[in-house]
Parts: C-alpha cells; structure tokens; sequence
C-alpha cells in the first residue's frame, strides 16, 4: 500500500508538472477542468495496471525460529520495531480523521444555512436569501446562497448568474471529489495544489458567464468590492475568492488559438510510457522485496566448530516459486506476532532427538496462494548436526523424507517442522499494486539443545 501510494503521489506530480508548465495559462477551462480530473483519476489507476502476462511473485524469509529442549523462543524475541509502523499508522489516521471531521462539519454548516434562510426557486435551482449580511455569497450543489440585504446596486444579478453557473457545471462534485482523496491521501502537497487549481478553473468558468451580460470593466469592479476577510465554507463555491487579480488576468486575456490546443495531446504518450514502464516492472529485479524482515543468508552450520559435511538430496531436486517484486509480503492471520505465538504453541522438540543430541536447522518453504491457501511444502535446506557432522539436506518435498537416506541423521527434526507448517491456517496473500500474487514463504525452524 506505501509503494501504491507513491506511485500516485509520482502521477499526480507529472500530470501537474505538465498542467503549470503548458496549461494553466490557457482559457480552455473546459478543457483544464477535464484535464485535472483525469488527471486525478489516472493516478489512481495508472499503479494497478500490470503489463505482464503473469504477475511476479515474491519470496519472504522471516527470522529463524528457535526451539530449545526446555522452551521454544524466536530471533525476534523482544522486537520492539512494531511500534515505528504504528506510530506512523496513528498519526497518518488522525490526520484522516480531521480532514473526514471537516468535510461532515461544512457539510452540516451547508445544512443549516438551508433551513435558515428565504427560498426562491429558479428552475431546477434554488435560491436561499440569508439573514447574515457578513455571510459571502456561495454555492453547493443545487443550492445558491447569497445574503438578504444584497441589492442590485451591489451586483446582485451578476453574482447570482455566477453562482448558478458553479451548480449548473456541477463544481460541487469536483470539490467534493477532491475533499475524499485529501482524507485518504492529507499528507501529500499535491493533492492541495489540485484542489487549488481547480477551484482557480471553476472561477474562471463562473466568470465566463456573467461575462457574457457584463463588461470586463464593470465586473471587474464588482470583483473588487465584494472583496473582504469573510468566513468562508471550505469545499463550498464562492464568489468571493482570493485569487481576484489571477481571475481578473483571465478575464482581460485573449482567447487561447485552436493550435495551442495541440498541448493537451502530448501528454498521451508521456502517460502511456509512464505507465508501461511502472507496469512491467514496478521495482528493480536485483531489489530485496520486504529487506526489513529479511533474515541473513542460510547458515553455514549451527556449530561453533568446522565439522565435516555430506550433501544429501531427494530424487526430486524441486524447487518452489522463484522470487519477484511485491508491494505487500505475504502475511500469517494476524501477523508475525501471532505466527510465533502459533509456532510456539505447536512446535515440540522431538523426542528421541533430545535423546541423541542432535540440533539443527531447517528451512520450510510453501506457497502462498492468490486466494491466501497453501502448498507445495519443501524443505530447501536442513542442516542437521549429528554425531560431529552435519548432515545438509538440500530440497526434500512433501512426503519424501522417508525415502532421505539419512545415516546416523534423524528425520524427526525435519518432519515435526514440516508437520507444524502444514496445519497452518489460510494466509493474507501477497499484493502487487493492490492486486493479489502468489508468493513463496520461507521459515527458518532452529532446533537447538540449552
């Protein structure tokens, strides 16, 4: 999900690169209006499309496991890193709950001033005249709000037509469209710097129609007057807008040429080889996915002392999933934490193994399913000590541990570890731009005597 929501933060900062540097100056309005919204839209969709015909999957290796003779632990034993990735989850929904708080207030301050106010309908819109003559005139939606007291002396048709142009265009819904991408995504400046432009294109939109009864020269006066430090509602339309002289330039500006026009095409094929290449690869082959968790490479020997080694394979040399790029590893319900609490409740040292002496360490791989089942377990590799050689197993699948031939090794270590694994219950998948992948999941179980 963190690597999804940077590749939108990487679209949106093209797409508006391109608007401010090519666009912003332009009077197609329409056309600017059209383009932000896409713009938006693409973000959101550009990471999730995938060129491959089979998606990559990913290989996870977690933390060797530890089972003693008198206890079963884990490496991660006191891992207090949990709390980084909470610290920053809370923060992150809190400031989601404050920009979902505000949008339910304006909403509910919209609500009121209907019910206080003088109705008028005009067609299928409707007027409300407010006893507040401080309140600025605005609109939402299908409704108008403009004070009492506003005379004609002060503009109060063109206002009105301005308004009504903002509910006739349906401005409301962009805003309201770019108020619930800022709960999901109030972190990032990009989002405001949308916000801001559209609102820009809605004046100017709104001011292309009272042009249309006035003069530049007189509503460009209007303008100024009705300019004062008032309380405005945030995602409502109004007329009276900080950026006067911005929309006054707008007004005064000749009319864009069809040719410039041509501008809007060259964002296609910069978009679509963008996406192509965010959509074959989405990160480097040679990247570690989920590092951050990764344990070091396969031990060489759990001795402290060189010994001697005999390699031992199965008739079938087979190997799991190979490694790929993902967004989100693979997951055990209700994460690592509850997967060592899962092995701890299940795993037993064995027995007769106690009796030997013998310790060792296994690597259990499965896979892990788009739908989150598992299969394919193997043994990649087991490093067994016995009688001062260790004995390493390399790739022994489900059910061939039997037919290992093992002298002097001992099979119970290897079988209890793939024992335990297989009575796991169905896993979280791994996700690929939002999009579930089969995965490989690697756990390393350490038998070791105290």
């Amino acid at each position: 999900m963190v690597y999804y929501s940077f590749q939108v933060q990487f679209y949106w900062l093209f797409f508006y690169l391109l608007y401010a540097a090519l666009l912003s100056r332009e009077t197609f309005f329409h056309l600017n209006r059209a383009y932000l919204l896409t713009g938006l839209a693409a973000g959101l969709v550009f990471p999730l499309i995938r060129w491959d015909a089979h998606p990559a999957a990913a290989e996870v290796v977690m933390q060797p496991f530890i089972v003693t003779a008198s206890a079963v632990k884990t490496a991660a034993e006191g891992f207090s890193d949990r709390w980084i990735p909470m610290v920053f989850l809370t923060i992150y929904l809190a400031g989601a709950a404050v920009q979902f708080i505000r949008l339910i207030v304006g909403l509910r301050q919209i609500a009121r001033l209907a019910g206080l106010g003088v109705r008028e309908q005009h067609g299928n819109l409707t007027v409300i005249r407010l006893e507040d003559e401080h309140q600025p005139s605005f609109s939402f939606l299908r409704w108008v709000f403009i004070p009492a007291g506003l005379s004609e002396q002060e503009g109060a048709e063109k206002i009105i037509r301005h308004e009504i142009s903002h509910c006739r265009q349906l401005h409301s819904l962009d805003v309201l469209f770019v108020s619930a991408l800022q709960i999901a995504f109030w972190w990032s400046p990009l989002i405001y710097l949308y916000r801001r432009s559209l609102q820009n294109v809605h004046e100017y939109l709104a001011d292309r129609s009272v042009l249309k009864i006035a003069s530049v020269r007189q509503y460009a006066g209007l303008l100024v007057r009705q300019t004062q430090p008032l309380q405005q509602i945030s995602f409502a339309n109004h007329f009276i807008h900080s950026l006067i002289k911005k929309r006054i330039l707008m007004m005064t500006k000749k009319r864009s040429s069809y040719w410039s026009a041509a501008k809007y095409s060259l964002v296609v094929p910069f978009a679509l080889a963008l996406t192509f290449a965010f959509g074959k690869s989405a990160r480097p082959a040679s990247s570690k996915p989920f590092s951050g968790i990764a344990a070091s490479p396969i031990e060489s020997a759990p001795t402290a002392r060189p010994l001697p080694t005999r390699v031992l394979k199965t008739p079938t040399d087979t190997t799991i999933v190979p490694s790929g790029p993902a967004d989100e590893k693979p997951e055990f319900p209700g994460g690592q934490e509850a997967l060592f609490k899962y092995l701890g409740d299940n795993i037993k040292y064995p027995k007769e193994s106690r009796k030997r002496r013998y310790e060792g360490i296994v690597y259990v791989g499965f896979n892990v399913g788009k739908g989150g089942d598992l299969s394919d377990f193997l043994i990649k590799k087991a490093l067994i000590n016995v009688n001062d050689t260790v004995i390493v197993i390399n790739n022994v699948t489900e059910g061939k541990i039997a037919r290992v031939d093992v002298i002097n090794s001992d099979k119970d270590i290897e079988e209890e570890a793939l024992r335990v694994i297989k009575k796991m219950p169905r896993w979280t998948p791994a996700r690929l731009n939002g999009i579930p992948v089969p995965a490989s999941y690697v756990i390393p179980i350490r038998f070791k005597l105290e």
